[in-house]
């Protein structure tokens, strides 16, 4: 920096500091007190190891429990009679052809879409576990062929990692907790209701 800026920049401060618009703050010694925390804080941060997010049940494979994958969101399926596809949804396979589907039933007259769908959770695992449905109003639909609509809900698990269990007298033979990967993957057959997957969830 040239002499006759640095000149200016001194008087400036100077200037400053005697008009009050600028305060001049002693200087701050760290004291060993400080300098002992901060090393502490340091020495803490070396040794700090982050709880792995996989799992035992990853590691097994086990699709039976909430405790996998903690780094995604988990999605509900039911095999056996008591999904979209049972309740002539036209889910992943048709009934009885032993594929998954999400948990459905069939609508009674005078019930909302989401007494409906609080029914279809209900008939897979009961109802001990607190769920929270997003709204009232469904995310999505599907067209049934030849004739019949499914409509799909958002619902999510409060309190959880829930020890499922399916409810007694349930149409359904298992359950799984799967990733939306998992579900385009091995988990839907049906090409219209991955295509739906794809984008709902």
């Amino acid at each position: 920096m040239p002499s006759d800026q640095a000149e200016h920049l001194v008087r400036s401060r100077q200037h400053a500091l005697e008009t009050g618009e600028l305060k001049d703050y002693p200087q701050v010694s760290v004291g060993k007190k400080e300098a002992g925390a901060k090393q502490q804080q340091q020495q803490a941060q070396k040794s700090f190891n982050p709880v792995p997010t996989e799992t035992a049940a990853d590691a097994s494979g086990d699709v039976r429990t909430m405790r996998r994958r903690l780094a995604e969101s988990l999605y509900l399926v039911v095999r056996g009679g008591a999904g979209a596809a049972a309740a002539g949804g036209g889910g992943s396979s048709g009934a009885g052809t032993g594929g998954w589907d999400f948990p459905a039933v069939a609508h009674k007259e005078g019930e909302s879409i989401s007494d409906t769908a609080q029914r279809a959770l209900a008939s897979a695992i009961g109802r001990a576990h607190p769920v929270l449905f997003i709204g009232a109003a469904p995310m999505a639909h599907l067209r049934a062929q030849p004739k019949g609509t499914t409509f799909f809900l958002l619902a999510q698990a409060i309190d959880d990692p829930w020890d499922v269990r399916l409810a007694a007298g349930a149409a359904a033979s298992e359950f799984a907790w799967v990733t939306k990967q998992e579900l385009l993957g091995s988990y839907l057959g049906d090409a219209r209701m991955r295509e739906l997957v794809a984008k709902m969830l």
